[in-house]
């Protein structure tokens, strides 16, 4: 049995095969990765939207402000605030003295060709007499 004593290890030859197998291997696995990161784009708009909804919904509850409003902020999105009529499923004894209606809010990126994300709340609130 031969040995190659105290100067073992790879040969230059070796080593440079190693390294262009470990390319042709990587170039999917990168053409993978631009291709997953590419469409990321309409999922992180659709996430903004989302928040955006979710974040003037919030204010518009906080403030108790009820009513239908457009409008565009910072130039990015476009929204819209609906008030819709609310018909509970059944009658109780107090359907008279609480009025329940659907507060919708419809965001879109302004020149966007995406889908418009929209987030609804029921509101309870005293009836006007």
């Amino acid at each position: 049995m031969g040995s190659r004593g105290a100067n073992a290890g790879f040969t230059l030859l070796e080593a440079l095969l190693a390294t262009a197998v470990l390319a042709l291997l990587a170039i999917p696995v990168m053409s993978a990765f631009r291709t997953a990161a590419g469409q990321d784009g309409p999922r992180v708009d659709q996430f903004e939207k989302h928040e955006f909804a979710i974040s003037v919904l919030e204010e518009r509850v906080a403030q108790r402000d009820f009513s239908a409003a457009t409008g565009v902020y910072e130039d990015r999105f476009s929204y819209e605030v609906r008030v819709d009529p609310y018909q509970t499923e059944t009658r109780t004894r107090y359907d008279d003295l609480i009025a329940h209606f659907e507060l919708t809010i419809t965001v879109d990126i302004v020149n966007d060709a995406g889908p418009p994300v929209a987030v609804s709340q029921i509101i309870a609130r005293k009836a006007a007499p």
